[in-house]
Order: structure tokens, then sequence, then C-alpha cells
């Protein structure tokens, strides 16, 4: 096998492949539907070869733990009250429900936390900064969700569009949630993490303008 496709740049290819594919079947109507049924498969293998690379250890799992529950249960106390993010439901491209919220949606929130706290700390060694400022990319690739989640079927909001209360909420959650977490992580980099950050921006990104047009 040549030096461009080895063992660990493959994973690298899987995943920008997934992307790409994501990109092409869910602009497009005619294939829309379609693609919408992978979108679980999709968020849980991203999750998969997040961590792929990574050892594991007891702090490893309380921090999935910690975040994915975490992410999940602000979703349910969102959803039944409206008063953290505005009045907005769940769809059903995101899969199994409980409590009206898909399961997946803490992993979702681990996705978005642990690739953007990894990639903030490579500039930055201070715990609050870090904090901040990984809410605050949080809350900008939030914006940059919310209109292809609403055409995709993910979520819908009350008023059509979310208020901005939402990415304050987002922006808030984000930097509380990486402020708690930050000592359960392993200090080494993980540039596959940074790669399906880059990866997410670019998919959504896409999307955004494309459905924009």
């Amino acid at each position: 096998m040549s030096k461009i496709f080895t063992h660990k740049t493959i994973i690298y290819y899987l995943l920008g492949s997934m992307y790409l594919a994501g990109i092409a079947g869910l602009f497009f109507e005619e294939s829309r539907k379609l693609f919408q049924l992978f979108t679980p498969f999709h968020i849980l293998s991203v999750a998969i070869f997040m961590f792929s690379n990574v050892i594991f250890s007891n702090k490893t799992w309380a921090y999935i733990f910690i975040i994915s529950l975490s992410g999940y249960l602000v979703e349910v106390l969102g959803v039944y009250t409206g008063l953290i993010f505005g009045k907005y439901q769940y769809e059903t491209t995101l899969g199994f429900k409980v409590l009206e919220v898909p399961l997946l949606i803490g992993v979702n929130w681990l996705i978005m936390v642990y690739t953007s706290t990894v990639f903030i700390r490579k500039f930055i060694d201070n715990k609050i900064l870090i904090s901040i400022l990984s809410g605050l990319l949080i809350a900008v690739i939030d914006y940059i969700i919310e209109p292809v989640a609403i055409k995709l079927d993910m979520w819908s909001w009350a008023e059509g569009t979310p208020p901005i209360q939402n990415y304050i909420a987002w922006f808030i959650i984000g930097t509380i949630m990486t402020f708690i977490s930050q000592n359960l992580l392993d200090k080494k980099p993980n540039l596959r993490a940074e790669f399906i950050l880059l990866c997410q921006i670019l998919f959504f990104g896409v999307l955004f303008i494309g459905f924009s047009l």
C-alpha cells in the first residue's frame, strides 16, 4: 500500500467521502429523503472515528458520558419548557426519540464540544479562555447548522426560524460543558477530531449556501 493510503490515512479518506456523499445526496430533492435515513448512522460513525485513535481511560469514558448525557438532558428541558433555546420540536431525521428528543442528540453535542475544545486548545492554554472560545465556536457552527437542519427535518421552530436566544444558549452551554470537562481530556492532540470539525463546517456551510440559492 502506498504512503498515500495507509491504515492511518484511510480513515480520513473514508470520513471525507462520507461527508461529500452526504452533500451530494442531500442537496438534490430526488435523493434527499433516502440520504436523510442515513443521518443517525452518520452521526454514530463520526463519533466512533473521532475517538478511535484515543487511548481510553476512566476519564475518557466519564467525559463521553457527561457531555452526551448533559447534551441530551438540556435538550429535553429545552423541548418541554421552551425557556432555554426557544420553542422548537424534533422531527424524524435524527431517529429514535425518548421524551420527544432523539437519543443521538447527546452524541451530536459530544461531537461539537469535543472537536471545538481540541481545536481551540491547540492555540491557547488558559482553561477559561479555551471554554469561552469553544462556546463561541459551537454557537457559530450552530448558526450554520440551523437552516440546514430545518430543511432536512431534523427539528422545527414554532416561529419558523430560531430566536437569538438559541445562539446565546448554545454559547453559554457550550462554554460550561467545555469548562467542567476539560480536565478529563488527554492533552495529546487529536488530528482526527480537527479534521471532523473542518468536515462539519464545510458540510453544513456548503448546504447552507446551496439551500439559500
